[in-house]
């Protein structure tokens, strides 16, 4: 196609609203030249709104591509994490040290009864886990106390923690519900919970374990 040709072609694929990349791989020209050639040339709304469509599904497609890559390595450091287990002999032992370490980050220092706060179900379910796998408990002795925002359903996610805690729904106290200006909603947000027990000598206990293996383990040297 002749120079003249080609011109003429690329006015009317722009005021088509085609973007200089599409005429530059639709006409074989260079992109300089296809912006040189088209920057006097006037869009129309027609044409303003395809390019406003291309350039949201360009943003689309980009998008697309790193979920894609995010996707990808999330399953790789899955794989790694797995094979990192499956390497160290975690005895139920080990389990006592777990516990004591979730607790000082996640747990009251009220040493007067042992509270844990989370709003993370696997948090929650894992250092309960720790936690009955490392003293003998009387269960009737849990109180949980949720805090929900004014969107929550209290029943459904009463029965949400019931099912991760493994504990009767008598064993809840009064919800308190957090105010909210509707501004906030976070979707497939469960809450937040408080796990108490009473007994002060396991939250003692918990306190002075994951001290001291902090001082012996996690001290800069």
């Amino acid at each position: 196609m002749k120079k003249d040709k080609k011109f003429s072609a690329a006015k009317k694929l722009r005021n088509k609203g085609y973007s200089l990349a599409e005429i530059s791989a639709e006409l074989r020209i260079a992109k300089g030249t296809a912006s040189a050639w088209l920057s006097n040339v006037s869009l129309s709304k027609k044409a303003l709104k395809r390019l406003e469509r291309r350039g949201l599904l360009g943003r689309l497609k980009a998008a697309e591509s790193i979920r894609r890559i995010w996707d990808e390595r999330r399953v790789l450091l899955i794989d790694e994490a797995k094979q990192l287990l499956a390497e160290i002999p975690i005895e139920k032992s080990h389990h006592l040290l777990f516990c004591a370490l979730l607790f000082e980050c996640e747990g009251a220092k009220d040493v007067s009864t042992l509270e844990f706060i989370n709003s993370n179900p696997l948090i929650i379910s894992g250092f309960l886990s720790f936690l009955r796998n490392s003293f003998p408990l009387d269960e009737s002795k849990f109180r949980i106390t949720m805090h929900l925002h004014e969107y929550h359903n209290e029943r459904v996610q009463k029965k949400f923690w019931s099912k991760v805690t493994g504990l009767k729904e008598s064993q809840f106290t009064k919800t308190y519900h957090k105010p909210n200006g509707g501004k906030n909603y976070r979707q497939d947000y469960p809450g937040c919970i408080r796990v108490r027990y009473c007994d002060y000598r396991i939250a003692t206990k918990l306190q002075f374990i994951a001290r001291e293996v902090l001082k012996n383990y996690g001290s800069v040297r």
